[in-house]
């Protein structure tokens, strides 16, 4: 009885051991997500795609506001593409992240024709591609670890978690303030290659492409449900002249459109795009890790900027 006692514990509580060890293990190499599902919730926060991800530095952002007087904790709750597009799924998923306890807190709407363009089925009543997607899956959006996440989300075997693999490690890494850090070789070739297989990428999906009038209308939404918290600012990234070409094509009176809406709704429309600097990129459409600095140092200026402006102290 006694030995059948002992391998029964073995076998019950070693599984359990695991999980709770690959649970407790869970960070930001794990993959690009689990951590802004398992940080606090944010009073500021920074919103988009996968450009936003990894183009808008929190830190960044909150030391230079700090520098000019404003003290501010953000948090990168950008995801990616068919992911965070602007519509319900976001917008109830940024609502529940997000800490009402301020209203001084700043919102950075990173926009770009791809976040608010028609997909199939979007806003037609059957439904939106993000639908699947885990933002939609996932009700619990600050705690850790999170068990929803690991066990409905996460595409792998929790266990895989306590060894991850060498490319996990070192690729990219989810900083807890929600930057992805992507590390990858900026040898001139490699991102030549990797920009053409990306404009090829887009354009495939330039095809019937369009700006939607559901999406836009859940930025208006997402603005007017942040303005209670504090300031929103539109923001386009840079992207390479061959991506910016294909959405001037795809969507041409992008900016028009963005301008028009910062003005309804009374905020900035801060477009880098027209930044007179030479920027570099890991493949044509997300900045390169340096760069990224030095957009949110830019961001952070506009913002102190507008404060002066309305002689906010």
């Amino acid at each position: 009885m006694r030995s059948f006692l002992i391998r029964l514990m073995f076998f019950a509580v070693l599984p359990l051991a695991a999980v709770t060890a690959a649970a407790f293990r869970a960070d930001g190499t794990t993959d690009a997500f689990y951590l802004r599902f398992a940080t606090p919730k944010a009073s500021s926060m920074v919103l988009g795609t996968s450009r936003a991800a990894q183009g808008i530095r929190p830190d960044v952002l909150d030391s230079t506001l700090a520098a000019g007087g404003w003290q501010v904790r953000s948090f990168n709750y950008a995801f990616a593409r068919t992911y965070s597009n602007y519509g319900p799924v976001y917008l109830s998923s940024t609502l529940r992240k997000l800490d009402r306890s301020r209203n001084d807190g700043v919102f950075i709407l990173a926009v770009d024709p791809w976040s608010l363009d028609m997909r199939p089925g979007d806003g037609d009543g059957t439904g939106w591609c993000e639908d699947q997607k885990p933002l939609a899956r996932m009700h619990t959006v600050a705690m850790r670890p999170n068990l929803e996440y690991l066990f409905t989300v996460y595409d792998a075997p929790i266990l895989t978690v306590l060894l991850p693999s060498a490319q996990q490690r070192s690729d990219m890494v989810l900083q807890e303030n929600g930057w992805l850090e992507v590390r990858i070789d900026m040898e001139p070739r490699k991102v030549a290659s990797r920009a053409e297989q990306k404009l090829k990428e887009y354009h495939n999906d330039a095809v019937g492409s369009r700006l939607s009038p559901f999406r836009m209308a859940y930025l208006h939404a997402m603005i007017d449900s942040l303005a209670h918290f504090g300031t929103p600012l539109l923001v386009r990234l840079p992207v390479a002249d061959e991506m910016l070409a294909l959405e001037d094509a795809t969507t041409p009176h992008f900016d028009a459109v963005m301008e028009s809406t910062a003005r309804s709704k009374g905020i900035r429309y801060l477009n880098l795009l027209r930044t007179p600097r030479n920027w570099s990129y890991t493949d044509g459409h997300h900045l390169a890790a340096d760069e990224a600095r030095t957009a949110s140092t830019l961001i952070a200026n506009a913002l102190l900027e507008d404060r002066r402006r309305s002689g906010t102290p």
